[in-house]
């Protein structure tokens, strides 16, 4: 079985030149979006929270979230695309995943949703 020519290239670049090859091939990274881990600095995590209010400004837009245990979050996406703006409404609950900072406040770093 040959592979469509557009995807030679990726697979060259991870050096893969057969079909068994590349079902041996092992994932980079595995991202573990499970609920109901601690909030640890620098580690990434996925909590259930409502979007409570949101700011905008022209380098970053953060939403204001309330976990389900009643832990306050930040959401914070710096230099935001158009996109980003809308991402979130207020009044909704999502399943986020990001990366968690403690300075100044308890902050996720560009999450994204999960379903």
């Amino acid at each position: 079985m040959d592979f469509h020519p557009r995807d030679t290239k990726k697979l060259s670049d991870i050096q893969v030149s057969t079909l068994l090859g590349l079902a041996l091939t092992l994932p980079i990274r595995y991202e573990d979006t499970r609920l109901h881990k601690p909030f640890i600095h620098n580690e990434y995590i996925t909590v259930y929270a409502l979007v409570e209010a949101k700011s905008v400004t022209p380098k970053r837009v953060s939403y204001r979230l309330r976990c389900d245990d009643g832990t306050i979050v930040h959401a914070v996406f710096f230099s935001p695309r158009r996109y980003q703006q809308t991402l979130f409404s207020i009044g909704e609950s999502y399943y986020l995943y990001g990366k968690v900072t403690t300075f100044p406040e308890l902050t996720l770093i560009h999450p994204k949703k999960v379903s």
